[in-house]
C-alpha cells in the first residue's frame, strides 16, 4: 500500500516508536478530540484527565517512558516538535502542580501518581499496545472515553480506526487514497506493480507524484532535508557523548571511543579491510545510544532501526571511494602546510618530540660508557619502561580530555628534563650508578608515551572532521621524511659520543615546548 515517506521517516524521540513516540502522539490526539466538544450525555465542562496503559505498554511502559511519554503529550508536546528543556520544565510542573494547561482548554487535573494507571491484567482486544484515555467533569462524570493503540513505528490508531482497517482491504485503501487526490493510489504490490506497467512509470517516479499531490516539490524537499538534518545531529550527538545509559541496566555508552580510535587510523597502516563496517556500526551505534538515552531520532522506520539508514548515509557522504576526491596522494596534499599554519605548527612540534622515541639507544650507549653492564640491568630497564607505560595511560589520558595542547607541552618539558639530567648526572660521574638509568628511562618513557597521546589526540580534534585523512597523511608523511634522516643521530653519536647526541635531543624536546605553545586549544 502506498504510505508517504513522511509517515515511514518521522521525527521523534527515544527509545520506542511503539512504547514511547505512539503513546505521546495518543495522549496529544486526545486533547484535540476533548476540544471538538463531543461529550458523553449529561456531562458538564471536561476537568479531569486519566489514562490507563494495558498489555506491553503496562508490562514495560517503564522501561520505554511510555508513562513520561503520556504526561508529554498531555502537555501538549508532540515527537516531531519536542523541545526538550521545555518539556523538562512541563514535567517538573505537573508533579508539582498536578494539573496540565492545554491550549484551548480549562485546566485539567491530571495527577501521574494516581491518574497515570499501568494495568497488568488482559491486553485490550484489538492490540497488545493499548491505552485508554478518559475525560471526566467537575462531578466525576465521564466526559470522553477513546482507546488508542501504537501499532508501531509511531503509528497511533483509535479502536474505530483500527476496526475498519481489520475488515477492509486493498481496495477499500485504494478508495481512500484516490479520494484524497493521489494519483496512484495502490492498496497493495500487486496494484503498484500493475499501475507501474500502465503508465510506464518506476515506483520511486510513482511515490514521487504521490508525494507532490500533497505538496509542492520543494517543501517537500525541505522536509526531507529537516529529516536528514535531524538523523546527522543525532549521530555528531551520539559520538560527543559519554556516560552511562538510563534505564537501570549501567550501559556504557561506547560510540565516542570507538569513533575517537578509528580516527587514530585513519591515514596509517593500521586500517583493516574491514573498516567500512566498523564506521558504519559506530554510527549506528551512536545512533542508537541517543535513542536509548530519550534523544531526538528519526523512526526509519522504527526506533530499534533507525541507526541502518543514517549510517549508510552519513558513510557514503564522509568516505569517498578512492578518485572521488581531488585532494590526490599525501604529496598532493602537502599544500594544506601552505592553508594551514596550525597543521606546520604542529608538525614541527611532532618531529621536535621525535626525540623522546630516538633518545633511549643513546641512554643504553651512555650507561655502556659508563661502565654500567647494561644486560645487568636489563630487568630493570623493562621494568621501569613497563611501569611508565602503565601510568602513562592514566595521567596523560586525563589531561588530554581537557586539553591535548598540554600534554604535548608538558610531555616535552619532561622529555628534555630527562635527556638534560642523563647529561648532567654523566658530567657529575654518576651516570654508571645502578639506579641512574632506570630512573631516566622511566622519566623519558612518560614522556614519549605523552607524545604519542597529545600528537594523536590534537591532530584528530584540530582537523576539520571532512579532512581528517588528509591531515593525517601530511602529518605522517612529514613524520616519515624526519624519521628517514635519524641515521644522522647515529653518526653524530660515532663522531661526538652519547653526550653530545643527547644534548641535541634535550634541546629538540625543550623547543617543542615553545613550538607547542603557540598551538591553539582545540578541545571543544
Amino acid at each position: 500500500m502506498f504510505l508517504s515517506i513522511f509517515d515511514i521517516f518521522k521525527i521523534g524521540i527515544g527509545p520506542s516508536s511503539s512504547h514511547t513516540m505512539g503513546p505521546m502522539t495518543a495522549a496529544a490526539s486526545f486533547l484535540d478530540a476533548l476540544r471538538t466538544g463531543l461529550r458523553e450525555p449529561g456531562a458538564g465542562e471536561v476537568a479531569h484527565v486519566t489514562c490507563s496503559l494495558h498489555g506491553s505498554l503496562s508490562f514495560t511502559g517503564k522501561g520505554h517512558a511510555t508513562d513520561r511519554a503520556v504526561m508529554l503529550g498531555l502537555c501538549g508536546f508532540e515527537p516531531a516538535t519536542i523541545d526538550p528543556d521545555r518539556a523538562e520544565q512541563a514535567e517538573a510542573a505537573l508533579h508539582r502542580d498536578k494539573v496540565i494547561h492545554p491550549d484551548g482548554l480549562p485546566p485539567l487535573k491530571f495527577d501521574p501518581a494516581a491518574d497515570l494507571i499501568f494495568d497488568y491484567g488482559p491486553p485490550l482486544p484489538g492490540h497488545a499496545n493499548g491505552m485508554v484515555l478518559r475525560g471526566f467533569d467537575a462531578a466525576g462524570r465521564l466526559f470522553m472515553e477513546e482507546t488508542y493503540y501504537s501499532v508501531g513505528g509511531g503509528f497511533v490508531m483509535t479502536a474505530a480506526e483500527l476496526d475498519a482497517q481489520k475488515n477492509g482491504g486493498p481496495k477499500e485503501f485504494h478508495a481512500e487514497k484516490e479520494a484524497q487526490g493521489y494519483p496512484y493510489p495502490f492498496g497493495s504490490a500487486n496494484e503498484m506493480l500493475a499501475m507501474g506497467r500502465a503508465s510506464g512509470k518506476s515506483i520511486a517516479q510513482m511515490k514521487w507524484a504521490n508525494e507532490e499531490a500533497n505538496a509542492p516539490r520543494a517543501e517537500i524537499k525541505a522536509r526531507m532535508d529537516a529529516i536528514w538534518q535531524t538523523m546527522d545531529d543525532c549521530i555528531d550527538r551520539g559520538l560527543r557523548m559519554e556516560g552511562t545509559l538510563p534505564g537501570g541496566l549501567s550501559v556504557k555508552r561506547r560510540a565516542k571511543a570507538i569513533h575517537r580510535q578509528l580516527l587514530n587510523e585513519r591515514g596509517t597502516n593500521q586500517a583493516q579491510p574491514h573498516t567500512i563496517n566498523d564506521w558504519m556500526s559506530v554510527y549506528a551505534m551512536a545512533v542508537n545510544e541517543e535513542n536509548a538515552a530519550g534523544g531526538k531520532v528519526v523512526t526509519s522506520p522504527t526506533n530499534g532501526a533507525a541507526g541502518v539508514v543514517p549510517a549508510v548515509l552519513r558513510y557514503y557522504r564522509e568516505h569517498p571511494a578512492p578518485g572521488e576526491t581531488g585532494e590526490g596522494a599525501p604529496l598532493g596534499q602537502l599544500s594544506l602546510l601552505r592553508e594551514d599554519p596550525q597543521l606546520t605548527r604542529f608538525i614541527l612540534a611532532r618531529g621536535l618530540l621525535t626525540a623522546t622515541a630516538l633518545a633511549p639507544p643513546y641512554l643504553v650507549l651512555l650507561g655502556a660508557q659508563a661502565g654500567q653492564g647494561t644486560f645487568d640491568r636489563l630487568g630493570a630497564l623493562v621494568l621501569a619502561s613497563s611501569i611508565a607505560a602503565f601510568l602513562s595511560s592514566y595521567i596523560w589520558g586525563r589531561i588530554a580530555d581537557r586539553s591535548s595542547r598540554k600534554v604535548l607541552i608538558l610531555s616535552g618539558l619532561v622529555g628534555g628534563v630527562a635527556l638534560a639530567g642523563a647529561v648532567a648526572l654523566d658530567l657529575a660521574g654518576l651516570s654508571g650508578t645502578i639506579w641512574v638509568l632506570p630512573l631516566v628511562l622511566f622519566t623519558l618513557m612518560l614522556a614519549y608515551h605523552g607524545v604519542r597521546q597529545g600528537r594523536s589526540t590534537y591532530l584528530v580534534d584540530m582537523a576539520p572532521e571532512d579532512r581528517r585523512a588528509a591531515y593525517t597523511a601530511v602529518s605522517n608523511t612529514v613524520i616519515g621524511i624526519v624519521l628517514l634522516g635519524s641515521g644522522l643521530f647515529g653518526a653524530l653519536a660515532s663522531i661526538a659520543g652519547a653526550v653530545v647526541t643527547l644534548t641535541a635531543f634535550a634541546a629538540m624536546s625543550l623547543a617543542a615546548v615553545w613550538v607547542a605553545y603557540g598551538l591553539d586549544e582545540v578541545e571543544g
